[in-house]
């Protein structure tokens, strides 16, 4: 993700948190500028026919007890339109992926309490209570899903330390 894909990340930040949470998004293009080129999180988004229709965030983190270096998914997002097909799952392989590259072995996160969230990750992690992990084989095999399947792991990059995703 860069500069330019900025307002369309905000545009679906405010579809999200209307549709997740029944509320508007408080953010500025000029904060999500400051915090999601890789200051305080990554975004990734996925693209389709040359238009942004998903985005995810992470972020780095690491869980003490295991002694595992990972990235904790805060959110995700693929438009109405175009769920149900993969897109989502492209999308969290491929950040598996790159953060494998760069030496994580885990990712984390909670899931939104919507159906679609619940399945998604019910298929793809371990689920204990709303929060879900993926590590060892499973992390592994996962990130490689991203090369595979659809060649994810050469994230096309434009300005900034965030990547964005094709699903050519």
């Amino acid at each position: 993700m860069g500069v330019a894909d900025l307002p369309a990340v905000v545009s679906m930040l405010g579809r999200y948190r209307k549709e997740t949470y029944d509320g508007a998004w408080f953010g500025s293009l000029e904060q999500l500028q400051a915090d999601a080129l890789g200051a305080e999180c990554d975004v990734g988004v996925i693209e389709r026919a040359n238009a942004l229709v998903g985005f995810a965030a992470w972020r780095r983190t690491y869980d003490l007890h295991h002694r595992v270096a990972g990235i904790e998914v805060i959110d995700r997002y693929v438009e109405p339109g175009h769920r149900g097909r993969g897109l989502a799952v492209q999308l969290l392989a491929a950040i598996a992926a790159q953060a494998r590259a760069s030496g994580a072995r885990l990712t984390t996160g909670g899931a939104a309490d919507r159906g679609s969230a619940r399945r998604l990750y019910g298929r793809l992690a371990v689920d204990h209570g709303g929060q879900v992990y993926r590590s060892g084989r499973a992390f592994r095999a996962f990130a490689d899903l991203a090369t595979r399947r659809h060649g994810l792991d050469r994230p096309r990059s434009k300005a900034g330390t965030s990547r964005s995703y094709s699903d050519s």
